[in-house]
């Protein structure tokens, strides 16, 4: 019923005393029925109108929070891309180059891709225990010396290359060693931001992705082999973001295959 039938209806005992005034206290007790029940009648008028109000406003600021929210992990996206630039790519290219000049990178290759990154998951696929430990002595031999220097002055600016110094040597391999560490502790962040939801992770997945699961890749073994326990493991964050990366990549490179087969078999 809306507020003109409510309207009519309280008039309706006016109407009767008009044709029908004998009756005096009929008329006063018409008259009250009828301006209560405009007064209801008003009184859930501003009640539809007040909660009609607040429901928009409500409305309004949870549209704005979200466009916050969402602004705010798009903007922490940005931060991230830098962080990955400044911190990690770098990084990345440094161990690649000494690994891959050392010829350790086509074993690590040759580990295929793991699924747990735990020490057991690495020794199943080695067959040994101490795959991670060959892997730093083969690559700190003596015979790779001049690999380091190149490294070290292609990705490490601002150090001689061919100084004799011994000191300087140790140096360069003391960092490749603590590099390991710092990349892993770097993209362990920056994976952490991406999968506890504070940075959306769809903003750079088509910019980075590749690169991270290149880097992941690489150091797979590295990964699994400080994951002795599985219920306290190491990387957790890093380990989430490879794996939705790791899929979505997968998916995508089916969806490529599927549509190029079908482009295929239209053209014959």
């Amino acid at each position: 019923m809306n507020l003109l039938d409510t309207l009519f209806l309280a008039l309706e005992p006016v109407v009767y005393l008009v044709t029908d005034g004998n009756n005096m206290w009929n008329y006063i007790f018409g008259a009250a029925q009828a301006f209560g029940a405009i007064a209801i009648a008003v009184s859930l008028f501003f009640i539809f109108r007040q909660a009609k109000a607040t429901q928009e406003q409500t409305e309004t600021m949870q549209k704005s929070h979200e466009y916050s929210a969402t602004w705010q992990e798009r903007n922490k996206a940005a931060e991230l891309a830098r962080f990955y630039q400044l911190y990690i790519i770098d990084e990345i290219f440094y161990i690649e180059h000494i690994l891959k000049e050392t010829k350790l990178l086509e074993e690590i290759v040759r580990l295929g891709k793991f699924n747990e990154f735990t020490a057991s998951e690495l020794q199943s696929k080695t067959g040994s225990d101490s795959f991670a430990n060959d892997i730093i002595n083969k690559a700190l031999e003596s015979k790779n010396d001049d690999i380091f220097k190149d490294a070290y002055f292609a990705h490490k600016h601002g150090v001689t290359p061919y100084d004799d110094s011994g000191n300087l040597l140790d140096s360069i391999k003391y960092d490749f060693m603590k590099c390991f560490s710092s990349l892993l502790n770097s993209m362990e962040y920056f994976s952490m931001c991406f999968v506890t939801g504070i940075a959306d992770e769809s903003v750079v997945y088509q910019s980075l992705h590749q690169s991270f699961l290149k880097c992941v890749h690489m150091l797979s073994w590295m990964i699994a082999s400080s994951n002795i326990n599985p219920k306290n493991k190491y990387y957790t964050n890093l380990i989430h973001l490879h794996n939705l990366w790791a899929q979505r990549d997968g998916e995508r490179e089916q969806m490529q295959n599927s549509l190029v087969e079908n482009i295929t078999k239209i053209k014959k």
